[in-house]
């Protein structure tokens, strides 16, 4: 790792491109849950996408996604959007670039870009009738597009940038106790995540597969939180989750327009009445896809950026602007 200290900024970004997109195309190749109405399925490279963006910022974060998606369509990755399929996970790498190097007015503009232009648009069902009355199908949106604009929003770029070795722990019976819970808790809530997703029932309310998911996500959630307590690494894991919800929530709404426009408005494979009965099943489904998502985000985020982030971009040697002594 010595060596990494050693390299030049551009040959550190070379490099970066090279093995990052390389993985991205890989895990772009594993498939996840459907892409509902496209006949395709979201990948495995979606929890990544934070992590590029705040690792190696907009720009090559970004260009990392672009490469990566077109290294899977060559290995056979179908091609669902006529060529854009990278621009979801671009939004979010360039934005999270951007928030956590302190560029926070860009992002709540494409923010609400994105909010205002997949309201308008003549295919998107903005309320939702449900057993509790009527839901705005946005609602999960605007809550992040909240977060994005209070302090919070700003305050987890710095507990993210403000990484600093972790105090030697005290290494109890006690310790080993509690981290074996939180790490076995986390690795059963894994496996029935995984469960759930491959089971080919439908979601619905008092299925088994439904029932996996939820429990699944609820353990993984409370294995999280105690590793990360146990390990001290609170504020790194909240920062990177806090982040990974204002991202993941651009990318849907990015893949939302996609979805409308490219396939129902200009290759007119979807017919516009279908879309109605479409997002009306999304607004159940969305939710858990995107907790799911800011889970893998964190779990896979914050030891990547613990170990690497100080050997990629180290701070920049502070100046001595003081006058040398007189003589």
């Amino acid at each position: 790792m010595s060596n990494l200290k050693s390299m030049s900024r551009n040959t550190k970004a070379i490099a970066a491109i090279a093995i990052f997109s390389a993985l991205y195309a890989a895990l772009r190749l594993v498939p996840t849950v459907p892409m509902i109405g496209t006949g395709t399925t979201f990948h495995l490279s979606d929890i990544l996408a934070p992590l590029l963006g705040i690792l190696l910022g907009p720009y090559v974060g970004g260009i990392s996604i672009i490469i990566g998606t077109f290294a899977a369509i060559g290995l056979g990755n179908p091609v669902t959007f006529f060529g854009l399929d990278f621009l979801p996970a671009l939004v979010v790498a360039v934005s999270l670039g951007l928030l956590v190097r302190r560029k926070w007015l860009p992002v709540v503009i494409l923010n609400a870009l994105l909010l205002v232009g997949f309201a308008i648009n003549p295919l998107t069902a903005n309320f939702i009738s449900t057993p509790w009355g009527t839901v705005p199908y946005l609602w999960m949106h605007i809550l992040a597009f909240i977060v994005l604009l209070s302090p919070l929003g700003r305050k987890a770029n710095q507990w993210i940038k403000d990484i600093k070795p972790v105090e030697k722990l005290k290494r109890t019976g006690g310790f080993y106790v509690y981290l074996a819970t939180g790490l076995t808790v986390l690795i059963v809530g894994v496996i029935l995540l995984i469960y759930a997703l491959l089971r080919a029932e439908p979601f619905e309310l008092l299925s088994l597969k439904t029932t996996s998911f939820i429990i699944g996500v609820s353990a993984i959630i409370g294995g999280i939180t105690v590793t990360v307590i146990k390990l001290k690494i609170t504020k790194l894991a909240i920062g990177f989750a806090v982040l990974a919800f204002i991202g993941t929530m651009m990318q849907h709404l990015t893949g939302g327009i996609l979805y409308e426009v490219v396939l129902g408005q200009i290759a007119h494979t979807i017919l516009p009445s279908a879309y109605a009965g479409t997002w009306n099943f999304v607004f159940y489904a969305y939710p858990w896809e995107r907790l799911a998502l800011i889970i893998g985000a964190v779990a896979v985020g914050v030891p990547v950026t613990r170990a690497l982030w100080k050997y990629l971009f180290p701070p920049e040697p502070k100046v001595n602007l003081s006058p040398p002594p007189v003589a």
